[in-house]
């Protein structure tokens, strides 16, 4: 059962209004029935709601302007406010939507930048009365927080955040990475080729070309898996003379920009290649597995509010990973080969 400042005040044979009063410690209330109220609270294992305690403490003063209703988003990178699209992108933009939906503001605040610390950060949203932390998905698989966490309902995006091990919300791709394979062979497609860039990868834990190499061979019996890694720049010559060479008859890319080199150089989709991007902004014609990047930024506000909400805060004695199914999505750049 639920324990609440109405059934302390049926149990002690007094007011709701005396039991609120008493365990805000108003001095309106004699000491003793203070005590007696807080004992029996205690004893009974009530537990204040933090955000109604906060909004009461908020009353005459602006909300919308209040740490009670902001969830601070801590990135770890600029990407908010690069122009190209992206997965962060996407994510933030669920984030956001959320929030405003469960009446939250969002605030980002960047750990990249020169004039903000952790421990500048933890001041700042104790100062604000922020208690609510989303931490971004980091841009390398060797980023920690050494923010104190336990003020604050808090959860993470992705697999990179070394530490601290707070719950997260991470995109699902296994079954549909093997799904993808397998109906890729059954089109026909013989020779799968991955172009990829390891940061990447390693953001989902290898899942990509781990799961690649094992269709690879198992699937598709190929001796070595046909692999191209490349940074966050592709590089036409590069690409081109590994499409020469390895004679993929399908590529999986994370890169737009190999569609077009291959393009460019005289070759089509799909009548003598198929192509499945990777990239969060596929074209509308395009093969792709969709991440679902907005979906991801709405279930980590849902887990954060929910923490926030049972007064759970800080690191969890047993960390909880959610994550978002993606998807496969046929598109006019594949077809079943002769």
């Amino acid at each position: 059962m639920k324990i609440t400042q109405k059934t302390i005040a049926e149990a002690l044979d007094i007011s709701v209004q005396t039991v609120s009063l008493s365990l805000r410690k108003h001095p309106s209330i004699p000491q003793v029935t203070q005590q007696k109220v807080q004992d029996t609270a205690e004893a009974m294992g009530y537990r204040k709601n933090p955000l109604v305690s906060a909004l009461m403490a908020s009353r005459g003063r602006d909300l919308s302007q209040s740490g009670v209703t902001t969830l601070a988003y801590v990135t770890f990178c600029t990407h908010l406010k690069n122009q190209k699209p992206s997965v962060r992108k996407q994510i933030y933009v669920g984030v956001c939507s959320r929030a405003a939906e469960l009446g939250f503001n969002v605030q980002e605040f960047c750990l990249a930048a020169p004039t903000l610390s952790s421990k500048q950060l933890h001041r700042i949203l104790m100062a604000r009365g922020i208690q609510a932390v989303i931490l971004a998905p980091p841009s390398n698989n060797e980023t920690s927080l050494t923010m104190d966490c336990s003020p604050f309902a808090i959860a993470a995006l992705g697999n990179n955040l070394q530490s601290p091990a707070v719950h997260r919300v991470t995109s699902g791709i296994y079954d549909v990475f093997l799904s993808m394979m397998q109906e890729l062979h059954s089109l026909g497609y013989r020779r799968p080729g991955l172009c990829i860039n390891p940061n990447n990868d390693a953001n989902l834990n290898w899942q990509w070309g781990s799961l690649f190499d094992y269709t690879s061979h198992h699937l598709f019996s190929l001796e070595t898996p046909l692999v191209l890694h490349q940074p966050h720049l592709p590089d036409e010559r590069t690409c081109l003379n590994w499409v020469q060479h390895a004679k993929p008859d399908v590529v999986i890319s994370l890169f737009p920009e190999l569609r077009t080199f291959v393009e460019n150089s005289g070759l089509k989709f799909p009548d003598q290649m198929g192509y499945v991007s990777l990239y969060p902004i596929a074209r509308e014609d395009e093969a792709c597995m969709n991440i679902f990047g907005e979906q991801i930024g709405m279930a980590v506000v849902d887990m954060v509010t929910a923490h926030l909400y049972r007064n759970d805060r800080g690191i969890p004695a047993f960390q909880k990973n959610m994550q978002i199914k993606s998807a496969f999505v046929q598109g006019a750049t594949l077809r079943q080969q002769p």
